[in-house]
Parts: C-alpha cells; structure tokens; sequence
C-alpha cells in the first residue's frame, strides 16, 4: 500500500510542478519561437473571398426572382456585395468613402442619443439600434483592416 501512495504522491507532484511552472512559461516561449508565418494563408483567402463573391454574384439574379425583388434592388445588394468584397481598384476612393461612411455612423449615433435625450425612445430602442450601428461599423473597420493585413477575413 505504501508503494502505491508514494506513486500517487509523486504523480502529483509532477502535475503540480508542470502546471505551475511550465504552464505560465508557454506563452512566453511560443513567442519566443518565431514561428513563420503561412505565406499561403493570404493566398487563400484572397481566392476564398473571390470565390465567394463570384458565386454570390452569379446566384444574385435568380435569387432576386424567387423573393420578389426588383432588378434595381438586386443591382445596389450586387454593387454592395463588391464593394465589401475589396474589389481590386482604386483603394484611396474606397478608403475616402468608408471614412465617409464611418463619420455618417457618428451622426447616427449623435441622432440616436438626441432622441433618447428627448425621450422620443427609450433604452431598449436605443441598445437595439445600436447594436445594429455598432455591426455596420464592425464592417466598415474590418474592411479597412483588410487593407494593412490581408489575412483578416
């Protein structure tokens, strides 16, 4: 019986040292590590993003019939579905226009308060709307994002 507790004793023991030792050091040595970083990673997702706007694209049009959606309306959900898509082109006229679209997220956001300030809404109204202008700007950022690091997807 006494071999078998000084097993138990020493398995323990091991566990602990691991964990208190080792455990809080990983992060500094993969750090440390230097792994390289997948060259092929952007790649992919450049033509997983094409892929994707192209078949959206070409779906768009029999979609649009079968919800009863004029062409119009299909034509502005296409132009959108390229612009969020990072199209290659002219990258400073985007740019200029998702900071545009940004600083009209603000006066949104300046609106929105003024009508809880007056009571024209109340807070639910106000979260709820909020969430959905804190998506587009979610959008509009990790849009810009992509710019400095095409990983991002």
């Amino acid at each position: 019986m006494q071999q078998r507790d000084a097993v138990v004793f020493i398995t323990v023991v091991v566990i602990v040292v691991s964990l208190t030792v080792m455990g809080p050091t990983l992060p500094t040595v993969v750090r440390r590590a230097r792994y390289p970083e997948d060259a092929d990673r952007a790649d992919e997702v450049a033509l997983a993003r094409t892929h994707l706007t192209r078949r959206a694209l070409a779906v768009l049009p029999g979609l649009a019939v079968r919800h009863s959606v004029t062409q119009d309306t299909a034509g502005r959900v296409a132009q959108q579905i390229r612009e969020q898509t990072d199209v290659p082109g002219d990258t400073e006229a985007a740019d200029r226009l998702r900071r545009l679209e940004l600083a009209l997220l603000g006066v949104k956001r300046d609106a929105l308060g003024e009508l809880r300030d007056t009571g024209r809404i109340d807070d639910a109204v106000l979260r709820q709307v909020q969430h959905i202008l804190d998506v587009e700007e979610l959008r509009l950022s990790r849009t810009a994002d992509s710019h400095d690091d095409p990983v991002e997807f």
